[in-house]
């Protein structure tokens, strides 16, 4: 097991890593109530996707020049049954 880098901040792939667990999280919150509505930070894979356990369906990400947000925590929307919209998390650093 790898020790967690030294320093406080946390560099984009270790937020991604946090973010991948929402895909877990609003798998299991949708199996267990089909119609909950709201905001829940997901994270695309290697290659932009979000895939969710327990279904076969994945949403493939890409920049509008067709470059994918791999690895990237963006905020999903859903309204009722329905997708509302995806959006990549921005961050900004501080000085």
């Amino acid at each position: 097991m790898a020790a967690p880098p030294s320093g406080g901040s946390r560099d984009p792939p270790a937020r991604a890593a946090l973010a991948a667990l929402g895909n877990i999280s609003l798998a299991l919150l949708l199996r267990g109530d089909r119609s909950w509505h709201g905001e829940h930070t997901l994270c695309t894979d290697v290659l932009g996707r979000i895939g969710f356990p327990f279904s076969d369906w994945t949403l493939a990400l890409h920049t509008d020049q067709d470059e994918f947000l791999g690895l990237q925590p963006v905020s999903l929307s859903l309204d009722g049954y329905r997708l509302a919209g995806v959006l990549p998390i921005r961050t900004t650093r501080r000085s």
